[in-house]
């Protein structure tokens, strides 16, 4: 196969990061299709001058801000979703904290949120979270994260 002129007559430091993200956005596309397994969502690739997205929106019928996203970046991949919730839910006198939890684990990444949401005795409100997500290594931990959001967001299941 022949060399891409244009790509051979960019500046070395260009085409690196042009190969990072698409090194990125083929691994953010397969935790897509993996998580298209598990959930029906409506996905919609868009490419971009220095990322690529991949919005997965509950139906077609919902806006793209409304629904999760991969975002792929020189610098690697990000999960990200916005969303109403509760901090902290009562259950029989013990305290679970499904997605305030998850905002502690991320909130050093670029998660933040709605000083609502994090009132010891009712926190209600926005969390926006930013998940990193690498390439390399285990993620597991993170992806069972991702699975907690999307169903606290009502992401059917597939089965």
């Amino acid at each position: 196969m022949s060399e891409n002129l244009f790509l051979a007559a960019m500046d070395t430091d260009k085409v690196a990061a042009i190969n990072e993200i698409k090194a990125n956005k083929e691994f953010a596309l397969r935790l897509y299709k993996d998580l298209s397994s598990v959930f029906h969502i409506v996905p919609q690739i868009d490419d971009d001058r220095n990322f690529c997205s991949i919005h997965m929106m509950v139906n077609s019928q919902r806006t793209i801000s409304s629904g999760a996203q991969f975002k792929a970046t020189k610098d690697g991949i990000v999960f990200i979703k916005s969303l109403l919730a509760y901090y902290s839910v009562s259950k029989n006198n013990t305290h679970i904290m499904p997605l305030g939890g998850l905002y502690e684990r991320y909130k050093d990444s670029g998660t933040t949120c709605q000083d609502s949401f994090t009132k010891k005795d009712y926190g209600h409100g926005h969390v926006h979270f930013k998940i990193p997500i690498s390439r390399h290594g285990d993620n597991k931990q993170i992806l069972k994260d991702i699975v907690t959001i999307m169903e606290q967001e009502g992401y059917n299941k597939r089965f």
